[in-house]
């Protein structure tokens, strides 16, 4: 399962829809956090070949980052493509 500190019995037994509610937003606040500090290491990394200026959603989004917002069309891989040569300034590589 997880590491919450809560016995096995008390978490099946005991404990409140109310109770369960918060361990589940705990975990998932920790697990959002574990993924922004991986979008910034990569993100800083990534910074060193990038030629033009753009933010870590840009390069790699995750799924709360358009919360609330309606839902984007996805790009074609053209599109793609086409983005990668302009922030990078290289070819991509076709299979």
């Amino acid at each position: 399962m997880c590491n919450t500190s809560v016995s096995a019995d008390y978490f099946w037994y005991e404990m409140s829809y109310q109770e369960l509610e918060a361990i589940f937003d705990t975990i998932k606040h920790k697990k959002r956090a574990e993924w922004e500090r991986w979008r910034m290491q990569c993100f800083y990394s990534m910074r060193l070949i990038l030629k033009e200026e753009t933010q870590p959603k840009d390069l790699i989004p995750l799924p709360w980052d358009d919360e609330g917002q309606p839902k984007k069309k996805l790009k074609s891989e053209e599109e793609q493509r086409d983005i990668f040569e302009r922030m990078s300034g290289k070819k991509m590589l076709t299979p």
